[in-house]
């Protein structure tokens, strides 16, 4: 529909229902389809999600490395260095033979992929006190899966503590905000209130079939308000 010229948020539809993501998923889907065949070719998919899922755990590692060695200093005898470097590295052990990773990136090809991959990235910028950047790219997360937005409470908390000034605070949050306006700007200047209202709809009921970590609730536990 998209692909079509639809911009009404409320009549674009996908095999699973309606579109319930903002626009940095439509995007990114779009661009699969089209390099897929029109979607016909699931391996080439299964491809691009395991660069996906290679640089994810790529950057999962360095933040790892990153913590390993500044945790390390506050350790005051050899052996709790040891056993800090050992915790670490059975640690990244669990992420490379992750099965739910795999399945996620893989086999399924959510968009949590993608959207886990720029989260990471931009934690990584934050870890080096890169914050407008970091922020773009969180702010392209959030585009991909809103659910990414449940970071934003942690991320605000320490906006308001590192950076030099307020105004630093303000051009970090002006920057997510931009991101969010120029993704979304086709939508909003078309069908606005149809946008905000889907793309981050807080109180959509989920299908039952899909879920995965919640199979044990019965259907009408799942879908109960």
């Amino acid at each position: 529909m998209y692909e079509s010229g639809e911009l009404d948020y409320r009549n674009i539809r996908g095999g699973t229902g309606p579109l319930v993501y903002p626009a940095g998923f439509l995007y990114v889907y779009s661009f699969l389809k089209s390099a897929t065949n029109n979607g016909q070719n699931v391996f080439q998919a299964q491809v691009y999600f395991s660069f996906i899922y290679i640089w994810n755990l790529a950057i999962v590692l360095i933040m790892y490395s990153i913590l390993t060695r500044r945790m390390t200093m506050y350790c005051t005898t050899h052996s709790q260095q040891v056993n800090l470097v050992w915790s670490w590295r059975i640690a990244m052990a669990c992420c490379c033979f992750s099965k739910r990773i795999h399945s996620i990136f893989v086999l399924r090809l959510f968009n949590d992929g993608p959207a886990m991959l720029l989260l990471y990235l931009s934690i990584l910028f934050f870890l080096h006190n890169r914050w407008n950047i970091g922020c773009f790219f969180f702010s392209c997360a959030v585009s991909i899966k809103m659910n990414i937005l449940l970071f934003a409470p942690g991320l605000l908390l320490l906006l308001l503590q590192y950076p030099n000034s307020i105004w630093d605070t303000v051009v970090c949050l002006g920057i997510c905000a931009t991101v969010q306006l120029i993704l979304g700007a086709p939508f909003l200047l078309s069908y606005p209130t149809s946008y905000v209202r889907k793309a981050f709809e807080l109180d959509r009921v989920f299908f039952y079939k899909w879920t995965v970590n919640w199979k044990f609730l019965s259907e009408t536990t799942f879908v109960s308000k």
